[in-house]
C-alpha cells in the first residue's frame, strides 16, 4: 500500500489526531481514577456488610486498607486487592490458624485469585475509561474469614462500582 500523495498525508494526519486524543484522555482520566476509588470502595463494602448484619470496627486511620467486621463468632477482614494479584501472599499470611483466605470477584468466591481474569478485566475497563467509555468496574476483594463460612453471602451485590 502506497501512502504518498494527498490521500496518504490525510490518512497520517487523521491517525495522529486520533492517537493524540486517546493519549490526552488517558492522562486526564488517570488522575481521576486513582483519587476517586479507594474511599468509594470502602463505603461500598462497609455499607454491604451492614446490610448483612455485620458490625464494622472503625478504621485505624484514613490510610487503613482493611475493613474489620464481625457477626457473632464470625470475623471478617476485607480489603480491595490489586487486580494483578500482588496481594495474594499477604492475604494468605494474614490467615492465621483456623482462618481461611478467599478472593471474591464478580460475585464468585475463589480459594485463589483468578489473576488472568481480574487482570484482563481491569485493563479492558481502564482502556475503555481512557477513551471516555463509562463501564462498571469490578473490584477484587481479599477476605480473611475466621469462624464463619462466607460462600453463602450475596457477594454479587458488593463488588461493582459504576
Amino acid at each position: 500500500m502506497k501512502l504518498s500523495g494527498p490521500g496518504g498525508i490525510w490518512l497520517l494526519i487523521g491517525l495522529l489526531t486520533v492517537t493524540v486524543g486517546v493519549k490526552a484522555a488517558a492522562i486526564h482520566n488517570a488522575f481521576d481514577r486513582k483519587q476517586d476509588y479507594p474511599p468509594t470502595e470502602r463505603r461500598l463494602i462497609s455499607s454491604w456488610l451492614g446490610r448483612q448484619h455485620f458490625r464494622i470496627t472503625p478504621a485505624a486511620g484514613d490510610d487503613d486498607p482493611f475493613i474489620q467486621a464481625s457477626r457473632g463468632q464470625c470475623q471478617l477482614t476485607i480489603l480491595s486487592v490489586d487486580a494483578h494479584g500482588y496481594h495474594r501472599e499477604t492475604l494468605r499470611k494474614m490467615a492465621s490458624e483456623g482462618a481461611q483466605a478467599l478472593f471474591v470477584y464478580k460475585g464468585e468466591v475463589y480459594p485463589e485469585q483468578p489473576v488472568w481474569r481480574t487482570w484482563l478485566d481491569h485493563h479492558l475497563w481502564a482502556r475503555a475509561r481512557d477513551v471516555g467509555i463509562r463501564t462498571p468496574r469490578f473490584i477484587v476483594l481479599g477476605v480473611v474469614a475466621r469462624a464463619c463460612r462466607v460462600d453463602g453471602l450475596p457477594w454479587k451485590d458488593v463488588d461493582r462500582i459504576s
